[in-house]
């Protein structure tokens, strides 16, 4: 059992929420891992260092693998049960959880900026509220738990991605934008 965070180390990409919500879990599920993919910027170099202090003093240090920079993040999500989207700030579109969709993890994400209007929850992935561990942990273990509506999760969720994210959509609605914008 697998779950991913994907993104900067930077804090309002809320990787803490993620250690944080399987510590809670650990207990119960000793072949839970978590794994932290990106590397900290110029902007909070010492964030990994706080991310690995608070895995220490949460008991989970060994159960969280801090990958670095992925280059072919894809088939690292291919490889995942479960990404989690954890920003405690909203994001104006987050293309991680299009990504895992994609790539078949099960998606569990911050209920904030664009994340519900990509997610319809309980369909193609599930809503937390931002920052909340209690309720990221309560989602990834009702993935876990009922591995056939996970299944559902992710059908749904690659359905989702090949009609309402593809290209071809975008520079459909690009143009449609510039057409109204040029016929005022």
């Amino acid at each position: 059992e697998v779950v991913a965070c994907v993104g900067s180390l930077v804090a309002w990409k809320g990787q803490r929420v993620l250690i944080e919500a399987l510590a809670r879990l650990a207990p119960e599920r000793p072949r839970l891992y978590g794994l932290i993919v990106g590397e900290a910027g110029s902007v909070d170099p010492s964030y990994r260092q706080e991310l690995e202090s608070l895995a220490r003093s949460l008991g989970v240090a060994e159960r969280i693998i801090f990958t670095g920079f992925q280059e072919d993040v894809a088939s690292l999500l291919r490889s995942v049960d479960i990404l989690a989207h954890t920003s405690i700030a909203p994001e104006p579109f987050g293309r991680v959880i299009i990504e895992g969709m994609a790539a078949g993890a099960a998606v569990v994400a911050a209920n904030a900026g664009a994340a519900p209007e990509i997610i319809q929850h309980g369909v193609n992935g599930l809503l937390t509220p931002p920052g909340d561990a209690e309720a990221l942990a309560q989602a990834i273990a009702c993935i876990l738990d009922d591995p056939d509506d996970a299944q559902a999760m992710r059908r749904a969720a690659r359905q989702a991605v090949e009609t309402q994210f593809t290209t071809a959509r975008y520079v459909y609605g690009v143009e449609q934008v510039y057409e109204v914008i040029l016929s005022g």
